[in-house]
């Protein structure tokens, strides 16, 4: 599936953690899995990805592209996404990337969460990537 609207998708923090931006218009339309979930399972993603407290679940047109017998053909939906909420600035100043791979040409392996625990416990790396702060995006 791919985001008809481009965004943002930055590698950030000591962990190297993917972190889609919401600031409509920068970026790339970004590459991604589709899951179909019921609402016990989007209610544990949702824990996952700690929202409402540091991701907001927006719902987004997405693009599938299915090919048959050589011919392509291209379906919309709509689709949850978790964007890393109140952001620092400095955020959009790092590269963008259209999709992610931990092991990708970017040469920023990422860090489980379990290998984190012991640098980590209380879990500050938030403290580089968020601020208090609104960030105003400049879109498009």
């Amino acid at each position: 599936a791919v985001t008809v609207k481009k965004w943002p998708l930055v590698i950030a923090s000591s962990y190297n953690i993917p972190y889609l931006l919401r600031c409509e218009g920068k970026g790339h339309s970004i590459s991604g899995e589709l899951y179909s979930v019921d609402d016990k399972m989007l209610s544990m993603l949702d824990d996952f990805e700690s929202h409402p407290k540091y991701y907001l679940r927006t719902e987004e047109d997405i693009e599938l592209t299915s090919k048959s017998n050589d011919e392509k053909t291209k379906k919309r939906l709509r689709a949850w996404i978790y964007f890393l909420k109140d952001y620092r600035e400095e955020l959009l100043q790092r590269p963008y990337i259209a999709n992610y791979s931990s092991k990708g040409d970017h040469g920023l392996e990422y860090v489980p969460r379990y290998l984190r625990k012991a640098q980590d416990p209380q879990n500050l790396h938030w403290q580089e990537v968020l601020r208090n702060e609104k960030v105003t995006c400049n879109e498009k």
